[in-house]
């Protein structure tokens, strides 16, 4: 049961890495506002989208290591790792929407 969990998560963050891309492609629109590159929140959304990949890649190798040597628990503690990622987009996107409206212009 725990390498089939496995290798579900891993096929879905690695879908999920596939999406981060393509919006990373599209992430130089969110500066087509005069005055966007100034506001710290388009910077926070990049940041959050570039280390999504880097957080899925380290928790999914962690998380094989850890299975491989029969440590399931372990294993699915750094499952959390792409979780992490995931929520700092979001969270990024949450603080545009709260302290700017949506506009990727604003100067708080």
């Amino acid at each position: 049961m725990p390498t089939f969990v496995l290798i579900l998560a891993s096929a879905a963050f690695a879908l999920g890495v596939l999406l981060d891309l393509g919006m990373l492609m599209m992430s130089p629109m969110m500066f087509d506002a005069p005055g966007s590159e100034q506001s710290i929140y388009p910077w926070l959304i990049v940041a959050a989208m570039l280390l999504y990949p880097l957080l899925t890649l380290i928790g999914l190798i962690l998380a094989w290591l850890a299975h491989s040597r029969q440590n399931f628990g372990r294993a699915f503690a750094m499952l959390s790792l792409p979780l992490l990622g995931v929520a700092l987009v979001v969270a990024a996107f949450a603080a545009l929407q709260v302290m700017c409206g949506g506009a990727f212009d604003c100067r708080p």
